[in-house]
């Protein structure tokens, strides 16, 4: 039952993250009917998954929620921002009872929101006394004080054999149609195999059901909602009197289950029988009525007892799928971290297997070693896209922290998002989330002007804030910007000087100047409130970014607003390298980094000057790693030289010797180079032996001191 229970809790808060996003939408267009719907089916799916799981006080709250959005379906409320409001608080709620759901403390709370949906409706038109009508009912709540008409459904309900294997009970879905009325329910168990094939997993049984109730037929669709892409079901109305208190109705229809539960035909003749019989106060002789419905119906008496229903009923088409095929599956996210660990220890052994075919020279090993250097390959990269989740599943989170923000400081804000689909190690969206909330976080606050400066500025009222993800090589660039005042560098300047994180009269360019929001405890803000001002935000965001071998950058122009632009790796387990030797020392350099690779010779890195070398045409700067690290060889005479992206500009690293390409598999190296700036792991090679994995940013930003 634990195991339910966390999976219940999982699928929640993917349910919650859609009820945010789909109330974010209809805030912009609330006569939305598909958004209002989606709504509604939320609710009344963590309902009764709530209830089925013993989150008793989660599934009555959201019980009532389910209600007042059933009234804004059914046109009897208008959507508004205060319902919004209070839905937005109540999905707060919800996440606090998925942790929380039976102290007091929640208890109480949940009393206080109902209070005030209580007085929401109230006010918008609905009276107290009209909201309690609904206690024990999972129906609508009634706004009017015509007399309730009552019809006769017939149901059947035929559920797939595995559907308790996604967390359903149908014992429930029947409990909620017996709530909805009154009900004369018949099992079938025809299908029940025989006790030795029996499986306790598998669900065998059929239920027929005669329901007499005011509830509407797209309420009764609604409880099979989740369960009807793999269920038969038929719903059809018999009749639209209340046929139960005709005498001998029931006692026909109880009948009728037993015998012929699927025969819908039956039920509906004696549905036509009894209706031309109301208030002639007649009985109706059951065996009669039977034997006469036999004779009009010698077809159906032919059919055999396991014959299906008819496919095309009124009111409902029947779902029965011949094959269900399951394009999508859920996996333990314990189980893809294992997985790519797995995938970790094969690629090493793959290096193992080609460092011994090149030592053997045998033509059949070195075939081999190939074929399973291709399948580790497509291995890891199957591996990889398996933990690949998109941007799009932060999205909700940053518009629901726009707009809380943007009322907290009376702004007017939108937010457009571009490339969402791009997608990213489940990792790196775990880490990145938070930088990127307070990178929007500082759009809100010190960027987004209000309207009435806006306006006085020549802008429209409302800001924009702009999120684009996108491919570049092998990373991935989040840009956020927006249109709002821009950084002011001279405010910046002074800062730094008062905080003497700069010397007064030092010159710095725009670029160095707003780099300067990446230092540790600083900020412009001249008073700490909600949103900032405490000297933690950017360093933060920096550091977070760094630590997933990412980098940002700043640019901004006053009174037009402000971009930062974030560059991450696809992943952070295993990465293509280029394996490289310095002084007879290993490394490797990632292969996202490199630009191009030329020879020269060393006398022309001995006579360059300023550190700056000509190479066709072009002047590069360039650092000397075989000067830089420890050297204890004989100096080679032809060297290597490295260009790499270094944020806009090309910068060139000299090593001795080119090795081979080689998927680096990266371990933490914190407990060996605790404080070492420009390694970004470390790799075991095939012969057993490590190498340091070069971060060439950190190399490049290390050497320019």
């Amino acid at each position: 039952m634990e195991d339910f229970r966390k999976l219940f809790y999982e699928e929640a808060q993917d349910l919650l993250s859609k009820l945010e996003e789909s109330l974010l939408t209809l805030e912009d267009d609330p006569k939305n009917k598909e958004l209002i719907n989606e709504v509604f089916r939320i609710m009344h799916s963590l309902k009764g998954s709530g209830a089925m799981f013993g989150f008793k006080n989660l599934s009555s709250f959201t019980h009532e929620l389910e209600s007042l959005y059933d009234q804004i379906r059914s046109d009897n409320l208008d959507l508004n921002t205060d319902i919004i409001n209070f839905t937005m608080n109540a999905i707060d709620h919800i996440k606090e009872l998925l942790e929380d759901d039976d102290s007091t403390e929640s208890v109480d709370k949940t009393e206080d929101q109902k209070t005030i949906l209580s007085n929401l409706l109230h006010n918008n038109g609905i009276t107290s006394s009209e909201y309690s009508e609904k206690e024990n009912q999972n129906d609508a709540i009634p706004i009017t004080k015509d007399e309730p008409i009552n019809k006769i459904y017939y149901i059947y309900f035929e559920p797939g054999e595995d559907i308790l294997n996604d967390g359903t009970n149908p014992l429930y879905l029947i409990d909620e149609i017996a709530d909805m009325g009154k009900t004369i329910i018949g099992i079938n168990h025809s299908n029940m195999p025989e006790f030795r094939s029996f499986n306790p997993l598998k669900t065998y049984l059929s239920w027929t059901i005669v329901l007499s109730t005011e509830a509407s037929l797209t309420e009764i669709n609604d409880i099979f909602i989740f369960v009807e892409d793999n269920s038969k079901i038929v719903i059809e109305v018999l009749s639209d009197k209340d046929l139960f208190s005709i005498n001998n109705a029931k006692s026909t229809f109880e009948y009728l289950l037993t015998s012929k539960p699927e025969d819908i035909e039956s039920f509906k003749n004696i549905a036509a029988t009894f209706e031309s019989e109301i208030g002639q106060n007649e009985t109706i002789d059951i065996v009669d009525d039977i034997n006469k419905l036999e004779n009009e119906n010698n077809s159906i008496n032919k059919k055999n007892k396991n014959s299906n229903i008819d496919e095309t009923p009124r009111n409902k088409t029947v779902k029965l799928p011949e094959v269900l095929n399951i394009e999508t599956v859920k996996v333990s996210s314990k189980k893809l971290d294992k997985l790519i660990n797995l995938v970790s220890e094969l690629v090493t052994t793959q290096a193992r297997l080609v460092t011994i075919s090149n030592n053997t020279k045998s033509l059949e090993l070195t075939g081999l070693s190939e074929d399973f250097q291709h399948l580790s390959r497509q291995f890891r990269d199957i591996a990889f896209d398996m933990r690949l989740i998109p941007i799009q599943t932060m999205i909700v989170k940053f518009k629901r922290l726009i707009r809380d923000l943007a009322a907290n400081l009376n702004k007017k804000i939108k937010f457009v998002t571009e490339g969402t689909e791009t997608e990213l190690d489940k990792n790196i969206i775990a880490t990145i989330s938070d930088p990127i909330m307070h990178v929007i976080r500082n759009a809100v606050d010190h960027g987004i002007e209000t309207p009435e400066e806006r306006v006085k500025n020549g802008k429209t009222e409302t800001g924009t804030i702009y999120l684009k993800a996108e491919y570049s090589g092998t990373s991935i660039l989040i840009t956020v910007k927006d249109d709002g005042a821009g950084i002011n560098t001279d405010k910046v300047l002074e800062k730094a000087i008062d905080k003497n994180l700069v010397q007064a009269g030092t010159e710095l360019t725009t670029k160095e100047i707003n780099n300067l929001l990446l230092l540790p405890g600083f900020s412009t803000s001249d008073a700490v409130s909600d949103v900032s001002g405490r000297g933690v935000g950017m360093d933060v965001v920096q550091k977070n970014i760094k630590e997933l071998r990412g980098e940002i950058n700043i640019s901004s122009k006053s009174g037009e607003g402000t971009q930062i632009v974030i560059r991450l790796p696809l992943t952070l387990s295993i990465i293509d390298g280029l394996l490289i030797s310095i002084n007879s020392n290993k490394f490797v350099v990632p292969l996202s980094s490199v630009k191009q690779i030329y020879q020269v010779n060393r006398e022309a890195i001995t006579n360059s000057y300023n550190e700056v070398i000509e190479i066709e045409g072009q002047q590069f700067p360039f650092i000397d790693l075989t000067s830089k690290f420890d050297n204890e060889g004989i100096p080679n005479h032809i060297l290597h030289f490295i260009t790499v992206s270094y944020h806009e500009k090309t910068i060139g690293l000299i090593v001795n010797e080119l090795i081979s390409e080689y998927q680096a598999v990266l371990k933490p190296i914190d407990k060996v180079l605790k404080n070492n700036e420009i390694f970004a792991g470390a790799s075991i090679l095939g012969d057993g032996k490590v190498a340091l994995v070069l971060d060439t940013n950190k190399i490049i930003e290390f050497y320019s001191k």
